[in-house]
C-alpha cells in the first residue's frame, strides 16, 4: 500500500514490517510499528491498505487486525475509536480497501463485506461502523472507487464488480459470463481507475484490462503485452499520468506503460546487472 500526504511525505504499508514514512524534503525514512502493550497504536505490522482523509487522518487497514487511525497533524494514533466495534477489533478484519467519498463518509472493504463509518459526534467519542444493505457478508471486497457521478464502484474477489448509485441506493452487478465477450473478463477485480478522458478501467486477475462503455453498459477487453509479447499473468495496480497514459503494475512482469492514443505497450523490467532498470519485477 502506498499513499502521498502533504509536504511530499510518502506513506508505505509493508507486508510484515509496519509503515514506513518517507520525507522527500528531508530524505529521511521513519518506521511506525506495532507495540503490543500500547492500547492505542498500530494494530498490526501487516498492512493491506492506506488512505488519507480530508480531515488529515491516515486510515490503516491491516490483515486480520482491523483498522488503525493515525492523526497526521498530531503525529500520533487517534484514541477516538470503539474497541467493541468489529471494525476496530484487533482480532478481526482483513481490511483490503478504504475510501472517503465526496460527502465525507468513510467506506471499508474487507473479506466479510462492505461497511461505512459514522464519525464521532459531540455526544459520543466512538466511531461506529454499519454494514451496507444489499451486500452479503461473504462478499470479499478488493477495491473501492468513487467516480465523478459520486457512484461507488466495488471490486470483489469472485463476485465481479458492483456499482452503488449514491442518489437512488440502487446496486448494479457486473460479472463474467461464459460466451459473452461484452461482460467482465474475470470475476476477481484487482484494480479500478478512471483516466483523464473519463474512461473507467477495470483490471482483473486474468491479466486483462476491461474498458467500461457507460452509455451502452458493456465492457471491451485489452490484453497488455510484455517485452516477450505475452500477456501478464496478474495485474496488481493501475495508475495514470498527466499525459493520459496508463501505468500497469504486475505480479511478475514488471511495469507496463499503455499509450491510450496509439494503443501501444512498453514494458519496464528488471535487467540483471543494469542498475538503471527496475529493481524488481
Amino acid at each position: 500500500a502506498l499513499v502521498e500526504g502533504n509536504g511530499g511525505v510518502i506513506w508505505i504499508g509493508t507486508k510484515e514490517h509496519g509503515i514506513a514514512r518517507y520525507s522527500r524534503k528531508e530524505g529521511k525514512l521513519q518506521w511506525i510499528q506495532e507495540r503490543k502493550r500500547i492500547p492505542f497504536g498500530l494494530n498490526s505490522n501487516r498492512i493491506q491498505s492506506l488512505y488519507i482523509s480530508r480531515t488529515g487522518l491516515l486510515w490503516i487497514g491491516t490483515e486480520r487486525h482491523g483498522v488503525s487511525i493515525y492523526d497526521l497533524q498530531l503525529a500520533d494514533f487517534n484514541t477516538i475509536s470503539n474497541a467493541s466495534d468489529p471494525l476496530f477489533n484487533k482480532n478481526n478484519g482483513f481490511i483490503s480497501a478504504v475510501l472517503e467519498d465526496s460527502s465525507g463518509t468513510i467506506w471499508f472493504g474487507h473479506d466479510k463485506g462492505l461497511e461505512k463509518l459514522t464519525l464521532p459526534s459531540s455526544k459520543t467519542r466512538n466511531y461506529r461502523s454499519e454494514p451496507l444493505p444489499g451486500f452479503h457478508k461473504t462478499l470479499s471486497v478488493t477495491e473501492l472507487y468513487e467516480d465523478i457521478n459520486r457512484d461507488i464502484w466495488i471490486g470483489s474477489k469472485g463476485d465481479g464488480l458492483f456499482r452503488y448509485q449514491w442518489d437512488t441506493g440502487d446496486i448494479n452487478q457486473f460479472k463474467s459470463r461464459p460466451g459473452n465477450s461484452r461482460q467482465l473478463s474475470h470475476n476477481h477485480v484487482k484494480a479500478i481507475l478512471r483516466d483523464k478522458n473519463n474512461t473507467l478501467w477495470i483490471a482483473t486477475s486474468d491479466g486483462n484490462l476491461n474498458r467500461f462503455h457507460d452509455a451502452k453498459q458493456f465492457f471491451s477487453k485489452i490484453q497488455p503485452k510484455t517485452t516477450s509479447g505475452t500477456a501478464p499473468k496478474n495485474i496488481t495496480t493501475l495508475n495514470h499520468d498527466r499525459k493520459g497514459q496508463l501505468w500497469i503494475g504486475t505480479g511478475q512482469e514488471g511495469l507496463i506503460q499503455y499509450n491510450t492514443g496509439n494503443q501501444s505497450f512498453k514494458n519496464f523490467r528488471n535487467v540483471s546487472g543494469d542498475s538503471t532498470s527496475l529493481s524488481s519485477n
